[in-house]
């Protein structure tokens, strides 16, 4: 006979052993049903060592979808995108292949890798190259230490040779009409004793002997092709006719000249110009002959807005001139164009500045206070002082004060082949950004070269900068393609063309403001990192992904025009 159903719920312990050892102590309810007891509901009590032991605490179990449960998890991510972008820009702009073709094999891989770090960490000291290469794939096989470095930049500062082919080769990549510049730059400040080398005398480089070279660069490909190292020694005109030869034998081309003759005496300019050499420099605006120029058309730049640089609230105008030039054959009139620009924020800083200054002045004779030599010419050029017996009477000249303060402001660029003011711009952007990165190159986060440096030293390390100055270009050309090609979708689709699509559209709103470094800081990762997943689904969520995914792509298709 079954036993009768009362509805009475039974309570009791129930013991489970794990497979740890650990016993897990449970409250179970019951109910007589049917002919058999069925479980009304089991909460955990707690665990122990061992059965009917003394029970502790367990942790309390997470929600599945926490924030906290996410945040916990720790999946082993491994991206590598930042080393295959370098992979992808050293093979498929030829990079790699003409270094191999022109050092040999086992050079060449450790010149890629020296030359892929640079770029990637934007130009930080040499000796972090040996731990970054533990967690970035780079062509050497072994980590390059400083004894190897130096080995590397003697052998390939002694073989003039291999330096050449691998500018003839950079040369093969562009056509014969390629619109070539040769930049004039200032770089590798250390403190070596070559005979040949030019001290400065300005900046955190005074004192320091300092090489210069012309670079070859072509405005078509927007690629650095070679460069010759000019003679600091002699005068600048001479120097750069001597460089120009060696570069044209090159190309066998033409090509002008951009330099920065800010300082210089007209002179100096005027033997450029008589040694037949198209040129593009910047000028100080307060010399003489330029200043005469400029000031009937200052007050033009108020409305021609520089579209270059319309974010940087530029106007820039040119003005026509012609100018007297002393040759061997005797005095020659050159036209020259005087590409006249005013950066708004500058001037209103340059102005706060420059009252302040003329403030200054007044206030220590107003006082009586000994004047030093700068503001005593102060004084002179822009104060009225009259003495009434005890008395001292102070005002401003207001018409040099406000003469003066319309150059603050205002950068003068010089050509005699260029008169658009916007074109005369981006290229002198260009040899400020080649200018900065070898530079920074060079001085490797802001350190001087060992004393004990030398010729072949110096030289090698140049054309390691060099490479990696052509892997930079490289990479920044086709972020600019990446850009452009996403903004005339998003025209398209403005006016009434197929709507753009989502990724693409995420992809321009992330690149929006960021940098080249900001860019390649984004996709860099060591080769394995635990990684949170709530930071993952953040960083490496679907969208993400999906921009991360086209950028690479389309960084891959090399001219991106649509």
């Amino acid at each position: 006979m079954a036993r009768p159903v009362t509805g009475k719920i039974m309570e009791d312990r129930l013991w489970v052993k794990q497979k740890n050892g650990t016993w897990y102590c449970y409250e179970r309810k019951r109910v007589w049903e049917d002919g058999k007891a069925k479980n009304i509901s089991k909460t955990l009590l707690g665990k122990a060592s061992e059965r009917g032991g003394e029970l502790r605490p367990t942790r309390a179990k997470r929600k599945p979808g926490s924030k906290e449960s996410k945040a916990s998890s720790q999946p082993q991510t491994k991206p590598t995108a930042l080393s295959e972008i370098l992979h992808l820009i050293g093979t498929d702009s030829g990079i790699d292949k003409d270094l191999r073709a022109s050092c040999g094999y086992e050079c060449a891989e450790e010149i890629v890798s020296l030359a892929r770090y640079a770029t990637a960490t934007d130009c930080a000291a040499w000796p972090g190259i040996e731990a970054w290469m533990l967690t970035h794939p780079v062509p050497a096989h072994h980590p390059i230490t400083s004894e190897d470095r130096l080995c590397l930049f003697e052998e390939i500062g002694s073989r003039d040779g291999a330096q050449e082919s691998f500018f003839v080769e950079r040369c093969k990549h562009e056509d014969d009409t390629a619109s070539l510049i040769a930049f004039d730059i200032t770089t590798l400040a250390s403190h070596s004793d070559r005979l040949d080398a030019w001290l400065d005398s300005s900046g955190d480089r005074r004192g320091l002997s300092t090489s210069k070279h012309l670079v070859l660069y072509s405005l078509d490909t927007e690629r650095p092709l070679g460069y010759r190292e000019r003679q600091n020694n002699v005068l600048d005109a001479s120097s750069i006719g001597e460089g120009l030869k060696y570069l044209r034998v090159r190309t066998d081309a033409d090509m002008p000249v951009v330099t920065d003759v800010r300082h210089a005496l007209e002179a100096e300019v005027d033997a450029i110009l008589a040694s037949d050499a198209h040129l593009l420099a910047r000028l100080d605006a307060n010399l003489p002959w330029v200043r005469e120029a400029i000031e009937p058309h200052l007050n033009r730049l108020e409305n021609a807005i520089c579209l270059l640089e319309s974010d940087l609230r530029l106007n820039g105008l040119a003005v026509s001139m012609t100018r007297e030039v002393a040759t061997a054959d005797g005095k020659v009139s050159k036209k020259l164009n005087l590409l006249v620009y005013r950066d708004t924020e500058v001037k209103i800083e340059q102005d706060a500045h420059y009252i302040d200054e003329i403030w200054r002045v007044q206030r220590l004779v107003e006082e009586g206070a000994v004047l030093d030599e700068r503001s005593e010419r102060i004084r002179k050029r822009y104060l009225r002082v009259r003495r009434l017996k005890n008395k001292v009477s102070v005002t401003m000249n207001k018409d040099t004060v406000n003469g003066d303060a319309r150059l603050n402001g205002v950068f003068v660029l010089v050509s005699d082949y260029l008169a658009d003011a916007n074109e005369a711009l981006g290229i002198w952007n260009i040899h400020e950004r080649i200018q900065d990165g070898l530079g920074r190159l060079s001085q490797g986060s802001g350190r001087r070269s060992s004393t004990s440096e030398r010729q072949f030293v110096l030289a090698g390390r140049m054309f390691v900068q060099f490479v990696a100055l052509c892997y930079t270009e490289e990479i920044r050309r086709r972020i600019d393609s990446v850009r452009h090609r996403l903004d005339k979708a998003y025209s398209r689709s403005k006016y009434g063309g197929p709507a753009m699509d989502e990724t693409e559209w995420n992809l321009r709103q992330w690149l929006d403001g960021r940098s080249l470094h900001d860019i390649l800081l984004w996709f860099d990762a060591h080769e394995t990192q635990a990684v949170s997943k709530y930071v993952t689904d953040d960083k490496w969520g679907a969208d993400g992904a999906a921009r991360d995914r086209l950028f690479i792509e389309l960084m891959g298709t090399g001219d991106t025009e649509s």
